[in-house]
This record gives C-alpha cells, sequence and structure tokens, in this order.
C-alpha cells in the first residue's frame, strides 16, 4: 500500500453549502484546538524538501486538507470513522485507500487496487503490531515490512522495532523519551494517526518525543542516543515548532511547524 505519508497527501478544501440568511452558522467552522496547517521540510544529503498543508473542516469534522499545487487529499466519513482516503490531482482521484475497523480498532488500510495493504493487530486494544505487505497480479499477497511496538502506561510508544522483508531482512529497535505536553493531533480524529507519518512527529504516542535511541540488537537491552528534539509550545502546550536533530554532531534532520484553530 502506498502509505499516506504526509509528503505524499494533501487535499481539496471542501465547503458546506448554507443558507444565504445571516441568522445560519457557517458549518465551515473548525474546532477550537484542531490544526490549522502544518509543514514539515526533511533535510537529506544537502537536500531541503517542504511540504505543507491546510486542514479544512465540515461540521466540526475535517474533511480535506489543500496542499496547493502538489495535490489534494479527501475522507469519506461514516460517523467517527474515517472508511476512504481520497488522493486528487487535478480534479481527479489519483489513489484510494479503503479502511475497515473491528469495533472501534482500525484493521485495515489497504490500496483502492487491492495491491498493498497495512494489517493492525492490538492486544488488550492496545496496538502492537502493523504488517505491510503488497501483491502482485493478484496473487498472495508478501510481507514488506513489519512495525511492533510496545507502550508505557502514558500510552507512548516505549519501544519500536521496525523490520524489512524485501533484499536482505533486516530489523532496527529504538526507544523514546517524552515530554509531558500535549501532543500536536490531541484534539483530532484519533483514527488519523494511522494515516499519516511525519519525520518530526510521533503521533501515535500521548506526548511529544524529546530523545530517540537506538540498540545494537532487536532483543538488547543497551541504548544509544540518537536523536533529539528541540520543541517550542504554545501557551496551551501544543507544540508550534519541532525540529529533530542527530544526536552527537547536531545535524538537522527535519523540521516541523504547527498552527491550531
Amino acid at each position: 500500500m502506498k502509505n499516506l505519508i504526509f509528503t505524499l497527501f494533501i487535499a481539496t478544501v471542501l465547503y458546506s453549502s448554507c443558507s444565504k440568511e445571516e441568522s445560519v452558522a457557517n458549518t465551515t467552522i473548525p474546532p477550537v484546538g484542531s490544526i490549522k496547517r502544518i509543514s514539515e521540510t526533511t533535510f537529506y544529503n544537502g537536500t531541503a524538501r517542504t511540504y505543507g498543508a491546510d486542514f479544512n473542516y465540515e461540521n466540526v469534522q475535517l474533511k480535506s486538507l489543500n496542499g496547493g499545487s502538489i495535490g489534494s487529499f479527501e475522507l469519506v466519513m461514516e460517523g467517527n470513522k474515517i472508511v476512504q482516503t481520497k488522493s486528487i490531482v487535478n480534479n481527479a482521484v489519483s489513489d484510494a485507500n479503503n479502511i475497515t475497523y473491528e469495533g472501534n480498532n482500525l484493521k485495515l488500510i489497504q490500496q483502492g487496487d487491492g495491491s498493498e495493504k497495512t494489517e493492525y493487530n492490538y492486544i488488550n486494544d492496545q496496538l502492537a503490531s502493523e504488517p505491510s505487505s503488497y501483491s502482485t497480479n493478484g496473487g498472495s499477497f508478501v510481507l514488506s515490512a513489519l512495525n511492533s511496538y510496545t507502550f508505557n502506561s502514558n500510552q507512548n510508544i516505549a519501544s519500536k522495532i521496525l523490520s524489512f522483508y524485501q533484499g536482505i531482512n533486516s530489523s532496527f529497535k529504538s526507544g523514546f523519551d517524552y515530554d509531558n505536553k500535549n501532543s500536536v493531533f490531541k484534539n483530532m480524529n484519533p483514527y488519523l494517526k494511522f494515516l499519516f507519518n511525519f519525520e518530526s512527529l510521533d503521533i501515535k504516542s500521548n506526548n511529544n518525543v524529546l530523545k530517540q535511541f537506538s540498540h545494537s540488537t532487536p532483543t538488547a537491552n543497551d541504548s544509544t542516543q540518537s536523536h533529539y528534539y528541540t520543541i517550542i509550545y504554545n501557551d496551551n502546550n501544543f507544540p508550534i515548532s519541532v525540529k529533530k536533530h542527530r544526536f552527537g554532531n547536531n545535524e538537522l534532520i527535519s523540521e516541523c511547524t504547527i498552527s491550531y484553530n
């Protein structure tokens, strides 16, 4: 499945039609504390790439993200559940993903043509793993990558093991330290954390990463700090600027800016 990484989404503004009478409320007014805009710049081999999106609301629900010339990203809702996403380029749907649930747990995101999918497995309703796989010409699915998680008592990711199964199999384990402030996505639809990935942000956790550690092997208990984050907060303790640095040489890996409604 084509992951809905932040650099690949962005959406058309959906305005609801309302009565011309001044007494009718504007249904595009967003919820207080919701995300208004996110912009992230990543730095790699001397090249900086910046992507940004405006978040657009209808009837207090996020309906789309607008990234200007890059494209668009729309959400199809059933109640508070996101059941489909659409990537739009030049006013035409270029890609879609279908989303299914078991109860309140999001279980599967599958590309519209059925060729790629990511499944979500839980232990006691806590996310435990995300296997991603692909199928060629309608054949059996082949595992390509696996994210495995443990969470601490504050519902922050304590450890993450990322495994790849294409070419030479490899696995990498990371650990994290967090602040006690609000996550960027705290006031957003809880299922959005499955749709987007950011270099600068961990949106699956309740708080914000301050330090990242690497382990020599996936089963080792040793750890070495690999990255650190510098964060600026607003008066409500939400991040408005997050920078990720490599520990040791202070190299800037990425930076993200956020504004809120």
